[in-house]
């Protein structure tokens, strides 16, 4: 919700990854290997259209400093790729997917984006909202 706070803001789109690749996953690994090489234009804009709603949501936390001062794109990979890693593995029965690694998996990326003084934040505890 875009009246939520940077911190809250992170876990819904976290939490839309996970839901999209439970009901989606084939589309999630198509994606993963392939990236655009076999998607047609409409599908190429639809993931242009969700690159531009993530890169523009970081450099909106970034501009307040509550992220860290990288290029958007760069954080988005950080967390795509942390994201595909941990689901490749729990795929290869290194550990179970459960909801309590997800939501750990999820805590440790906003603290590898945030600033310092964001890191410890939790989803609950109100930080400073993005002006609209």
């Amino acid at each position: 919700p875009q009246s939520a706070g940077a911190r809250e803001r992170f876990g819904h789109l976290f939490q839309g990854m996970v839901r999209f690749h439970a009901d989606h996953p084939i589309a999630f690994h198509f994606l993963e290997i392939h990236h655009h090489v076999y998607l047609d234009e409409h599908s190429r804009e639809l993931y242009a259209d969700v690159m531009r709603f993530l890169t523009g949501f970081l450099e909106e936390t970034r501009a307040a400093q509550i992220t860290r001062p990288l290029p958007a794109v760069a954080i988005v990979a950080m967390i795509l790729g942390a994201f595909t890693g941990m689901v490749k593995a729990a795929e290869q029965d290194q550990f179970t997917l459960s909801p309590e690694v997800i939501a750990e998996t999820e805590r440790a990326c906003w603290a590898a984006i945030a600033n310092e003084s964001q890191r410890n934040d939790d989803r609950q505890s109100g930080i400073e909202r993005i002006e609209s």
